[in-house]
């Protein structure tokens, strides 16, 4: 009996506090201040409570392990994701409070029990204190990726030679521990710049890496990934077998913010895949005029890129006229 007691001890508070996160999360999400957040995610395993379980990204860590999600269209900054975190917190605190009042009431235990579960629950909290700090470890190496990334973003942004800027293999940015979400991000950076160095080597590279995480069934939250399929079927690896289930698919979020890059990938899509040379013709003559916008948020290298892509195509439609 006493060793069940220290097991109890022992596995009682970690559980505790997973359950109590989970619990306190829900009368969060149920509330309707936090009608954004869509679920829970523990380990791989997702909690939903919106409608579209699979359009979500992740918020913050409520514990080590354990994630809200929320709606994509909602911004999570730093701040919120401090507070969030803190009463998540707070609810695990609560409930080690509560699990020990609920043991002493339900067993009744003896001093001696007493005494061998404090000992348990000691344990327990040091697993638990282990689990903070190599969840906190994580937590700084994710927030290393996204300096590393956005550093890499200003280096692009400054420099008139996007050549000279060293965009790494993915594999040798393992020691960042980058969530899967920010490592596509890296990788959609990588092969934008990729194709404006015409670095093809790397464009396919990075097009195996994306197929190896390929997802169905499309939603919004994949839109980089399908975009990576339309775009080198429709413009390197002409496929229409390929090209045509990835734009049908992506197709509503494609025109629904055009902008250069997808007015681009329109353009050779409709060229080279539908043999739409009006189609064609319209997207390269939106995309240059788009390009004269000053408002338009894009870097210079981009901005040429853009445009010697849209004279390109312009220019075998002439030849082919």
């Amino acid at each position: 009996m006493g060793f069940l007691i220290v097991l109890l001890g022992v596995i009682g508070i970690p559980v505790g506090f997973f359950l109590a996160s989970l619990i306190g999360q829900i009368i969060l999400v149920k509330s309707s201040s936090y009608e954004e957040i869509t679920g829970i995610r523990f380990l791989k395993f997702f909690f939903g409570f919106g409608n579209n379980k699979n359009d979500t990204k992740q918020g913050f860590s409520l514990f080590p392990f354990v994630e809200a999600e929320f709606r994509p269209d909602v911004e999570i900054d730093e701040d919120r994701a401090r507070r969030e975190s803190v009463k998540g917190l707070i609810i695990v605190g609560v409930a080690a409070i509560i699990y020990l009042i609920l043991f002493i009431v339900l067993f009744k235990p003896s001093p001696a029990y007493l005494n061998a579960f404090s000992v348990g629950a000691l344990v327990g909290v040091i697993i638990a204190l282990i689990m903070i700090a190599i969840s906190s470890l994580k937590a700084k190496q994710r927030d290393d990726f996204r300096i590393f990334l956005n550093g890499k973003i200003e280096e692009l942004k400054r420099s008139s030679r996007p050549d000279q800027v060293s965009m790494p293999d993915i594999e040798s940015l393992t020691k960042y521990n980058p969530t899967p979400s920010a490592a596509e991000s890296y990788q959609f950076l990588r092969y934008m710049w990729a194709e404006m160095v015409n670095y093809t080597d790397t464009v396919y590279d990075i097009l195996k890496w994306f197929e190896k995480r390929y997802k169905s069934p499309y939603n919004s939250t994949l839109f980089n990934q399908y975009f990576v399929f339309l775009n080198y079927f429709s413009i390197y690896d002409i496929d229409m077998r390929k090209a045509k289930p990835f734009y049908n698919e992506i197709k509503s979020d494609l025109h629904r913010n055009e902008n250069p890059a997808s007015l681009r990938v329109y353009a050779f899509y409709s060229y080279n895949i539908l043999g739409d040379v009006d189609a064609a013709y319209k997207a390269c003559c939106d995309g240059l005029n788009m390009l004269e916008d000053s408002r338009l948020d894009l870097m210079k290298i981009e901005k040429d890129f853009y445009a010697g892509e849209f004279n390109y195509l312009l220019g075998v439609i002439k030849e082919n006229s």
